[in-house]
């Protein structure tokens, strides 16, 4: 069995991020579907890096990225608890995007984080997540403008 460690998002994993945001866009077609701008994806992944609000975990595997969840923990505004809140999260590998799941729900529980909210852009992401003891709280539309 290979060894697979979760770590924080470094500059050098910027690049196989874009490439990863590739994948995950060819994958199956979605409402506001653009072409992806390459710049544009390496600038906003690299926010990620060191950054005092946002953050991203990566799951590699025999050095090659497999996994990633890019978040922000910040206090919901109606009521101040903490929140986690997830900004993009894709896997290369089956049962690694659980696991890196699995990861972030227990580092929310240690620092005591009553709440993840996660967004799915796709049906079995949505029974995963439903499995995962989630819960449907909200729909998001886009309107193209």
């Amino acid at each position: 069995m290979s060894n697979q460690i979760i770590r924080k998002l470094k500059h050098s994993d910027v690049p196989e991020l874009v490439k990863m945001l590739h994948e995950f866009h060819a994958s199956f077609d979605y409402a506001g579907k653009k072409p992806i701008n390459d710049k544009t994806a390496y600038d906003g992944f690299l926010q990620y890096v060191n950054h005092p609000v946002l953050s991203c975990l990566v799951m590699e595997e025999s050095s090659k990225l497999i996994a990633t969840m890019g978040y922000i923990i910040m206090q919901h505004p109606w009521n101040g608890i903490e929140i986690f809140h997830k900004a993009f999260w894709y896997s290369r590998k089956p049962g690694a995007g659980r696991k890196l799941l699995r990861h972030i729900i227990k580092m929310c529980k240690d620092r005591k984080i009553t709440q993840v909210h996660i967004g799915s852009m796709h049906p079995s992401v949505d029974r995963l997540l439903i499995r995962e003891g989630f819960r449907p709280s909200e729909t998001n539309y886009i309107l193209e403008l």
